[in-house]
């Protein structure tokens, strides 16, 4: 395939020789239209119609979209808000087209993107190039036309049309939202690869599996066998014994029926006998290998191998891990796209909501353990809030940070309160030198002289009578 420079260096070697590019690009099929290189309508029809596990699976993310409705706001990506109700882009948030509401849009889009990989949402504006509508294409019916270096635009037409009937649009009228291809020739621009490829073959193990079963018990054949005879028959008399065999013992309603053997024929199995088919391990194998490339665990679609080690608290992890590593990074393919194309003049965006998820709800008691001891620390609790992820209305102050009294550096006095009253300590009175004796031997005798004194000029004491005896005035 012929190369084309996109990039040079500078060399150092004579102005003769030629330089080399460093950075190539493939030629593109110019002016071709390009179709996918899956097959859609087998990966409809033999997976997501005959499957049930596929199925079950595109059917769990289309019920859980209904959980994270889109919707409008207005900011940053680090602070936003929802817009008011009046606001033009919740007409198309709620009601995307004429025929959907949004659930109903985006249930199909998740369909689309994961059964073909791709998802094409045609883009109807007007006038002023505010969003009319959306609408999703069948990714079966949409083209791509490269141009030599570039991309040049879409091409819906419908099956068994020739191109000259479909209807060309621009790049920017049509999102395109696809999952990664690593043999994509156009570089990351083409198309999306299915994540039913990877899982075809074990779909289609289950499916024969399935039809081995309905076979089993509309036509009552247990196993294959032949009717072997010790003389040699003619091919009229095989295909006569044949058909009578059949006739006689096939079908479910033949099963309660005797067999009854010519005198030389007798009956020999060819396959293994029905209970020695283990169903159970080619089920589990099976199982794994759909709901992997999926990104559904088997414990929510209900499997019996999965089944198996399920608990009430394994259910709510796999449905916590579902969110987190499938169904979160499914929807940001979408978002991006959205915000990219969507996005009002007035910088209005929309945004997937997913505060309202079950699976995605935080416990709020260790939540405002770890607020309340941000802001003993010093955070604002403003930030406290933010940081630990409560979500916690606006206060006057909520921005000043406090610290509790109890915080002081080693020897600080301790701060006195409004309306207390300090203690002033008294200064010890300085002493004569050599008059320490005399001082202690006056004051000692001034003290009992006024003693004495204060016991003659107080009152006699009265005399409290003794208590009279229990026998006295009684006769013995």
């Amino acid at each position: 395939m012929p190369y084309y420079p996109l990039a040079t260096v500078r060399s150092t070697r004579p102005p003769d020789q030629k330089q080399r590019p460093i950075l190539g690009w493939p030629r593109y099929d110019s002016g071709e239209w390009n179709w996918t290189i899956t097959s859609y309508d087998n990966y409809v029809q033999e997976g997501y119609e005959k499957n049930a596990i596929i199925y079950s699976a595109i059917a769990y993310k289309q019920r859980a979209i209904s959980q994270a409705p889109l919707r409008p706001y207005e900011g940053n990506f680090q602070q936003y808000e929802m817009v008011d109700l009046n606001h033009p882009s919740w007409v198309w948030c709620l009601r995307p087209n004429e025929s959907q509401s949004m659930v109903e849009f985006m249930q199909q889009a998740i369909c689309y993107f994961n059964l073909s990989g791709n998802c094409y949402i045609y883009i109807d504006r007007n006038p002023d190039g505010s969003v009319k509508a959306l609408y999703n294409l069948r990714p079966d019916r949409v083209k791509l036309l490269f141009g030599a270096r570039e991309f040049k635009g879409f091409l819906y037409c419908v099956e068994n049309r020739p191109d000259s009937e479909g209807v060309p649009m621009l790049p920017n009228r049509v999102m395109h939202i696809k999952l990664p291809n690593p043999r994509d020739p156009y570089e990351g621009m083409g198309y999306g690869l299915s994540p039913i490829m990877p899982s075809a073959q074990p779909a289609d193990v289950d499916n024969y599996v399935t039809q081995f079963l309905y076979r089993y018990f509309r036509t009552g054949i247990v196993s294959m066998g032949a009717l072997v005879s010790k003389k040699v028959l003619t091919d009229s008399t095989r295909e006569r014994l044949r058909d009578e065999w059949v006739e006689m013992h096939g079908g479910a309603e033949n099963w309660s029926k005797p067999m009854v053997f010519e005198d030389d024929l007798t009956w020999q199995a060819l396959t293994p006998p029905f209970k020695d088919i283990d169903f159970t391990l080619i089920d589990r194998r099976d199982e794994a290998r759909i709901t992997g490339p999926l990104g559904v665990n088997g414990m929510l679609l209900g499997l019996p191998g999965a089944m198996e080690r399920a608990t009430y608290a394994n259910m709510g992890e796999a449905q916590k891990d579902f969110w987190q590593t499938t169904f979160i990074p499914e929807l940001q393919l979408f978002e991006v796209e959205f915000i990219y194309n969507l996005t009002a003049m007035d910088g209005v965006f929309p945004m997937f909501d997913t505060s309202e998820v079950p699976a995605l709800q935080r416990d709020i008691p260790p939540i405002v353990t770890s607020a309340v001891q941000l802001i003993q620390v010093g955070m604002p609790p403003y930030l406290a809030y933010q940081t630990a992820g409560l979500k916690a209305p606006r206060y006057p102050g909520d921005t000043v940070s406090r610290v509790p009294l109890s915080l002081q550096p080693v020897g600080t006095p301790a701060p006195t309160l409004p309306g207390t009253v300090t203690p002033v300590e008294e200064e010890p009175e300085e002493e004569t030198p050599g008059t320490e004796g005399g001082m202690e031997e006056g004051t000692e005798q001034e003290e009992q002289e006024a003693e004495e004194r204060a016991a003659a000029s107080a009152p006699p004491a009265r005399r409290t009578p003794a208590p009279r005896p229990a026998w006295r005035g009684r006769s013995p």
